[in-house]
């Protein structure tokens, strides 16, 4: 090169206007598991278009914005593969209604009611079809209009960013696993040993009403989002993710990745993965060393919100009001261990609550209003349906895969005025009616005993007994005969 000439540069990819998205799903029924009951939905909402083919895996941004949705089922037989397809038709159905969001609160707000909705359809569908009591499905959904991504939670699947190097969950489990690291009660580095780390506190149909959980992330160009069910964040670790995600630019190939690396590790539950990339001249490049910054966002109070039966902790709503329980004495998310038959130990608590905001990580001792009853899972191995409620520490049957899932109150336990509510005193309600049937029992039988006597003593006078013949007599009147 001579010393007049200017060195050239390879020109680099170029970059889109707006908000471009990359974009790729996969579910997997996994290693042990005979039929999937994960589901998902990918979709440009400005299009109307749900699906994986060319046109929504490569898509810019529209004013109806994109949706991106993992919902875990649960139930067994075909009931968990119901709940899940249910809501994922139900947020999009609903999603694409009226006119394009307005803004972020109206985004939220649709968002929330497409979720509740789904829900409350997934409860009444359980409650008309006696095969599917008890099913139910997680449900982590990300939407966006602009660079903010909102994710709304219910459950144990996770949504995940990655910028650059670094990889952060935005999400929070709703399981018990987690309230008891929250509370300090069990660490961090044990909790892979913990028994019930698959009990989540709230799941969409398994009350007539839930509560999300809605969090919000600046979007940067170059950024990654992952949203996994467990069967993926439950066999492969996070360190491990973020190396396929980061080892692959194209969503297609990671989320094959990702999905081949849980079932090496065990495949022990069904896999479903969306990987979505995001790219355009309306993202703000990413500052040196800048980490994904997430947080709650005040959300609109869902519709009947006291009859929530599972509550957040330093959960924020756009009316500026304090959250609290249906029961001011109960601790948000409440529960005992001892109802589910865990013997408390030196190490396990007999009843935890959320930590206060303070950073106390005290524990809350006051029971909740009924003891909960802990749900069935999926009867993985055969096809006959799950049980709607063992009873608290019930064994699995043999065959039936994780079988605790949810917590849940039971149905004897609802007040008909507060759907979804523990009635007061429910704890009780089975052992009143057993005593009251008992007792209706013993005065039926004494009547009879009573009436049978009365029929008995009518041949004689009042208040004489007949007299007995003598020996002799008797045997005189027996010849004669």
């Amino acid at each position: 090169m001579s010393a007049g000439e200017t060195a050239q540069t390879a020109p680099g990819p170029e970059v889109p206007d707006g908000i471009a998205i990359r974009v790729f799903a996969r579910t997997d029924v996994g290693r042990l598991r005979e039929h999937n009951e994960d589901d998902f939905l990918v979709a440009d909402l400005t299009q109307g278009v749900r699906t994986l083919m060319p046109e929504v895996q490569t898509h810019a941004l529209g004013p109806r914005g994109s949706i991106f949705v993992v919902c875990d089922g649960m139930g067994g037989a075909a009931a968990g593969e119901v709940a899940s397809r249910t809501a994922v038709d139900t947020i999009f159905e609903r999603m694409q209604e009226g006119e394009p969001p307005s803004g972020w609160d109206d985004l939220v707000s649709r968002l929330d009611n497409a979720i509740i909705e789904a829900g409350s359809r997934i409860f009444k569908m359980a409650r008309s079809n006696q095969e599917r009591r008890g099913m139910g499905t997680t449900c982590t959904a990300a939407a966006l209009i602009d660079g903010r991504l909102f994710a709304a939670q219910v459950g144990d699947s996770r949504c995940y960013v990655i910028r650059r190097d670094r990889l952060v969950r935005i999400t929070r489990d709703q399981s018990l696993l987690t309230q008891l690291i929250e509370a300090g009660q069990i660490r961090a580095e044990d909790a892979s040993h913990f028994e019930h780390s698959n009990i989540i506190l709230q799941a969409l149909g398994t009350t007539a009403m839930i509560n999300t959980d809605v969090t919000y992330v600046d979007l940067r160009r170059g950024d990654i989002i992952v949203i996994c069910s467990d069967g993926l964040a439950g066999m492969v670790d996070e360190e491990r993710i973020r190396e396929i995600v980061l080892g692959d630019p194209e969503p297609i190939v990671a989320c094959r990745a990702l999905t081949d690396a849980a079932n090496a590790a065990g495949g022990d539950d069904n896999i479903t993965v969306i990987v979505a990339r995001f790219d355009g001249r309306a993202l703000p490049e990413p500052r040196d060393e800048e980490p994904p910054v997430f947080a709650r966002y005040p959300k609109p109070r869902p519709i009947d919100f006291d009859h929530v039966p599972y509550t957040i902790h330093q959960q924020l709503f756009a009316d500026g009001l304090d959250l609290a329980p249906r029961r001011p004495d109960v601790p948000a998310g409440a529960v005992r261990l001892d109802a589910m038959g865990v013997a408390p130990g030196a190490d396990t608590p007999s009843a935890v609550g959320t930590a206060p905001p303070s950073g106390d990580t005290s524990v809350a001792a006051a029971p909740p209003p009924a003891p909960p009853v802990v749900q069935s899972g999926a009867a993985h191995a055969g096809d006959a349906p799950a049980a709607a409620a063992d009873p608290p520490g019930a064994a699995s049957d043999a065959g039936q895969a994780a079988a605790i899932r949810v917590l849940e109150w039971s149905d004897d336990e609802v007040d008909p005025d507060g759907p979804g509510t523990p009635a007061a005193g429910g704890s009780n309600a089975g052992l009143r009616r057993w005593v009251v049937a008992a007792l209706a029992l013993l005065a039926i039988i004494a009547g009879l005993i009573l009436w049978e006597s009365a029929g008995c003593g009518r041949g004689s006078p009042a208040g004489t007994a007949p007299a007995a013949p003598a020996a002799g007599e008797a045997a005189t009147d027996a010849t004669s005969r």
